[in-house]
């Protein structure tokens, strides 16, 4: 088994509406949304991905193909690209560079798409980390930050 990081799409979306979560039961993921037979609505651009580090799932991760963007943003890129919208680190993998490696995985298996999150704000910390572009609205308040790696 490698001892790398691996991706693996677990599911595309179907048809934009509620659908029972495809992800395997885990005590090691603690939101709702990720465990086996919660219903989430989804639309028809979002992607989720698992990815496993000598076998076992280390991280979970939806995204969003060709999000909406405000143009407030002033980033049109950003359309074309992908939005991280939601991440889970697993218990006890926290804090070792999983996340980090993770979002690499997912920009090598979609080369030339800009890549962004707008997370809360108490994880701006994490995105300040690696280096992506901030980007604050032109209405700023109004607004979460915006990360973006082009």
């Amino acid at each position: 088994m490698s001892d790398e990081l691996v991706i693996r799409q677990v599911w595309p979306a179907p048809h934009g509406h509620a659908v029972l979560s495809p992800f395997e039961a885990s005590e090691d993921f603690e939101q709702a949304c990720w465990q086996a037979n919660e219903i989430i609505a989804i639309s028809p651009t979002d992607l989720f991905y698992t990815f496993t580090k000598a076998g076992q799932e280390v991280v979970r991760l939806i995204v969003v193909d060709h999000p909406d963007v405000d143009p407030g943003y002033g980033v049109p890129e950003a359309a074309e690209g992908l939005e991280i919208d939601f991440m889970e680190v697993a218990n006890g993998h926290r804090r070792r560079g999983f996340g980090t490696q993770s979002i690499e995985l997912l920009r090598r298996q979609h080369p030339g798409k800009a890549v962004f999150a707008r997370p809360p704000e108490s994880e701006d910390a994490f995105w300040q980390s690696l280096g992506w572009e901030h980007i604050r609205h032109a209405q700023d308040g109004d607004y979460p930050p915006l990360f973006l790696k082009r």
